[in-house]
Protein backbone atom coordinates (compact mmCIF):
# COMPACT_ATOMS: atom_id res chain seq x y z
CA UNK A 1 0.00 0.00 0.00
CA UNK A 2 1.33 3.31 -1.08
CA UNK A 3 1.17 6.53 0.22
CA UNK A 4 -0.79 9.32 -0.35
CA UNK A 5 1.10 12.82 0.00
CA UNK A 6 -0.29 16.33 -0.28
CA UNK A 7 1.16 19.90 -1.45
CA UNK A 8 1.39 22.35 1.44
CA UNK A 9 -1.29 25.02 1.29
CA UNK A 10 -0.75 28.31 0.12
CA UNK A 11 -1.72 29.78 3.88
CA UNK A 12 0.64 26.64 5.43
CA UNK A 13 1.32 27.31 9.06
CA UNK A 14 3.53 24.44 9.56
CA UNK A 15 6.42 25.74 6.91
CA UNK A 16 9.05 24.91 9.02
CA UNK A 17 8.15 20.96 8.88
CA UNK A 18 6.31 21.07 5.57
CA UNK A 19 8.91 23.32 3.81
CA UNK A 20 6.34 24.30 1.71
CA UNK A 21 6.41 21.39 -0.30
CA UNK A 22 4.19 18.31 1.35
CA UNK A 23 1.69 18.62 3.33
CA UNK A 24 2.31 17.46 7.18
CA UNK A 25 -1.37 16.73 8.20
CA UNK A 26 -1.38 19.17 11.23
CA UNK A 27 -4.28 21.61 10.05
CA UNK A 28 -3.07 24.31 11.61
CA UNK A 29 -4.92 25.94 7.82
CA UNK A 30 -8.31 23.88 8.40
CA UNK A 31 -7.76 21.65 5.32
CA UNK A 32 -9.04 18.46 7.66
CA UNK A 33 -11.22 20.56 9.44
CA UNK A 34 -12.16 23.82 10.39
CA UNK A 35 -13.52 25.96 13.55
CA UNK A 36 -12.74 24.40 16.65
CA UNK A 37 -10.47 21.80 15.11
CA UNK A 38 -8.33 24.04 13.06
CA UNK A 39 -7.99 26.61 16.19
CA UNK A 40 -6.87 23.40 18.26
CA UNK A 41 -4.26 22.86 16.37
CA UNK A 42 -3.07 26.46 15.76
CA UNK A 43 -2.72 26.62 19.86
CA UNK A 44 -1.27 23.51 19.82
CA UNK A 45 1.16 24.48 16.92
CA UNK A 46 2.09 27.96 18.61
CA UNK A 47 2.58 26.33 22.50
CA UNK A 48 5.45 24.04 20.68
CA UNK A 49 7.14 26.98 19.49
CA UNK A 50 6.77 28.90 22.37
CA UNK A 51 8.52 26.33 24.32
CA UNK A 52 11.04 25.79 22.25
CA UNK A 53 12.00 29.54 22.05
CA UNK A 54 12.16 29.36 26.13
CA UNK A 55 14.03 26.26 26.07
CA UNK A 56 16.64 27.22 23.78
CA UNK A 57 19.74 27.43 25.11
CA UNK A 58 22.42 26.92 21.97
CA UNK A 59 24.03 30.24 21.69
CA UNK A 60 26.38 31.76 19.42
CA UNK A 61 29.12 34.27 21.49
CA UNK A 62 29.56 36.43 18.59
CA UNK A 63 25.68 36.72 18.11
CA UNK A 64 24.02 36.23 21.02
CA UNK A 65 22.73 39.30 21.50
CA UNK A 66 21.33 39.31 18.35
CA UNK A 67 19.57 35.97 19.24
CA UNK A 68 18.01 36.93 22.86
CA UNK A 69 16.43 39.85 20.84
CA UNK A 70 14.95 37.86 18.44
CA UNK A 71 14.13 35.03 21.27
CA UNK A 72 12.24 37.65 23.18
CA UNK A 73 10.24 39.30 19.97
CA UNK A 74 9.64 35.36 19.22
CA UNK A 75 8.40 34.60 22.55
CA UNK A 76 5.80 37.96 22.97
CA UNK A 77 4.70 36.84 19.17
CA UNK A 78 3.92 33.01 20.34
CA UNK A 79 2.16 34.36 23.71
CA UNK A 80 -0.20 36.91 21.58
CA UNK A 81 -0.86 34.11 19.38
CA UNK A 82 -1.71 31.84 22.52
CA UNK A 83 -3.81 34.34 23.69
CA UNK A 84 -5.62 34.75 20.02
CA UNK A 85 -6.26 31.00 19.64
CA UNK A 86 -7.19 30.34 22.98
CA UNK A 87 -10.01 33.32 22.48
CA UNK A 88 -11.40 31.76 19.44
CA UNK A 89 -11.28 28.44 20.94
CA UNK A 90 -13.90 29.82 23.72
CA UNK A 91 -15.72 31.50 20.73
CA UNK A 92 -16.32 28.27 19.11
CA UNK A 93 -16.95 26.56 22.24
CA UNK A 94 -19.64 28.97 23.78
CA UNK A 95 -20.94 28.42 20.31
CA UNK A 96 -21.27 24.68 20.54
CA UNK A 97 -22.81 25.34 24.12
CA UNK A 98 -25.56 27.45 22.96
CA UNK A 99 -26.80 25.51 20.26
CA UNK A 100 -26.74 22.15 22.37
CA UNK A 101 -29.13 24.53 24.76
CA UNK A 102 -31.58 25.29 22.07
CA UNK A 103 -32.29 21.69 21.64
Amino acid sequence: MGNICFSATKNCYASLWSYGEICVGCNCCGRSGKGLKMWKARLGFHKEKLKRQIDFNDWVPEYKELQQRVRKSNITYHKAKIKHCEERIKHFENIRTESRQLV
